[in-house]
C-alpha cells in the first residue's frame, strides 16, 4: 500500500471536511478554520473557503484546486452520491459584540463533480446542525444528529436536489446522541453507534439501523 503525502493549501485547516463518492474517481476536501497568524502571539482562526479537488486514475492520484466554498464555516459533514457532494451544517462566527461568538448552520452546499462547481443556492435542512453524520444511502445523503440534540433525519433527494417531505412518516433516531459514529452498508443499511447521550452526560454502546432499501 502506498502512501502520498502532499499539501492541501491551506495552513493548518482543522475541523473541515473531507468526501468521497462509491463511484467515481473524485473526492474532495473543504471547509474549517485555518491559523492566519502562525507563529505570532495572538492566533487568528478564520474559517476557510478553500476546496481541495482529489482524482484517482488508477494508480494516479491528482490534487488541485477547486471552486471557493460559499460559505466557510467548520464543523460540518458531508456525503456523496451520483457525482453530488453536499456538505451540511456546521458553525459560523457571530456578525459582533452582544451576539454568540459562533452560531450553528442549517445550510447545506451541493458540490458538482461533473462541472467541478458549486451550486450558487444553497440549500436548508429542517433544524441546524453542528458536527451532523452525513452519509450517502443509494441515491440520498442523509443528515442527522449533531450536538443540537435533534432525532430526525434530513434526508436530500442528488437526482432532484431536494430534501425528501417526510411529514407522513417521519424516520428518526430512537436514541438522541451526539459524536456518534455511522457507516453505509451496500448502499441500503445505514448504522449509527455510540456517542454522546443525556446532552453529553453519558456515552452508549447502542447501534442502530435503518435499511433504506427495505424501509425499515
Amino acid at each position: 500500500l502506498g502512501v502520498t503525502s502532499v499539501a492541501l493549501g491551506a495552513r493548518y485547516p482543522q475541523l473541515g471536511v473531507a468526501v468521497s463518492g462509491r463511484t467515481g474517481s473524485t473526492g474532495l476536501y473543504t471547509s474549517g478554520y485555518e491559523n492566519t497568524q502562525p507563529g505570532q502571539r495572538f492566533n487568528d482562526f478564520e474559517a476557510s473557503n478553500r476546496t481541495t479537488v482529489f482524482t484517482a486514475q488508477g494508480a494516479v492520484i491528482g490534487f488541485g484546486a477547486g471552486a471557493q466554498f460559499p460559505f466557510p464555516r467548520w464543523g460540518a459533514s458531508g456525503a456523496a452520491a451520483n457525482g453530488v457532494f453536499a456538505v451540511g451544517g456546521g458553525h459560523v462566527f457571530g456578525s459582533g459584540s452582544g451576539k454568540e461568538l459562533t452560531t450553528v448552520s442549517d445550510r447545506v452546499d451541493v458540490f458538482h463533480a461533473a462541472t467541478g462547481k458549486w451550486s450558487t443556492t444553497a440549500l436548508k435542512m429542517s433544524v441546524p446542525r453542528d458536527y451532523p453524520l452525513a452519509q450517502a444511502v443509494g441515491d440520498y445523503v442523509v443528515f442527522v444528529s449533531g450536538t443540537q440534540q435533534s432525532k430526525d433525519f434530513d434526508i436530500l433527494d442528488t437526482r432532484t436536489l431536494r430534501f425528501v417531505d417526510t411529514s407522513g412518516h417521519r424516520p428518526a433516531l430512537y436514541t438522541l446522541r451526539s459524536d456518534a459514529a455511522a457507516a453505509t452498508v451496500d448502499g441500503c443499511l445505514l448504522v449509527i453507534a455510540g456517542g454522546n447521550v443525556y446532552g453529553g452526560r453519558n456515552t452508549t454502546a447502542s447501534v442502530e439501523m435503518f435499511d433504506a432499501c427495505s424501509g425499515s
